[in-house]
């Protein structure tokens, strides 16, 4: 039912930390029914796709430059990186933390 939107970059050293501490906690957030998109905003396919090669993340990958065209990175206001979303089922924004464990603390309230 929900979904966690993340935009990230390879350069970004808050992302390099954040990435792998939510994909510890992503099995717990699949078995909520949870889904985790995790959106790259560099041009660097072949990096991206390196990396993706070596982590094995088995959650949603896409890869999205932030060109100036990118209607999803307009449409999320994505200024910077990393930005976590999390969206109910109908795709609306209901959270933005700043982090893995605001993430946590507000899928805990929805699940009480």
């Amino acid at each position: 039912q929900y979904k966690v939107v993340v935009f990230w970059s390879l350069w970004c050293p808050h992302c390099t930390e954040m990435i792998p501490e939510l994909y510890k906690t992503y099995p717990r957030l699949k078995s909520k029914g949870i889904e985790v998109i995790a959106i790259c905003i560099d041009d660097e396919l072949e990096g991206w796709n390196r990396h993706l090669n070596e982590k094995k993340y088995s959650w949603i990958n896409a890869i999205e430059p932030d060109n100036g065209e990118s209607k999803i990175i307009k449409e999320y206001a994505v200024d910077g990186t990393p930005k976590l979303f999390l969206l109910d089922k109908d795709m609306i924004i209901i959270s933005k933390p700043t982090n893995v464990k605001q993430l946590e603390a507000t899928l805990k309230e929805i699940f009480k």
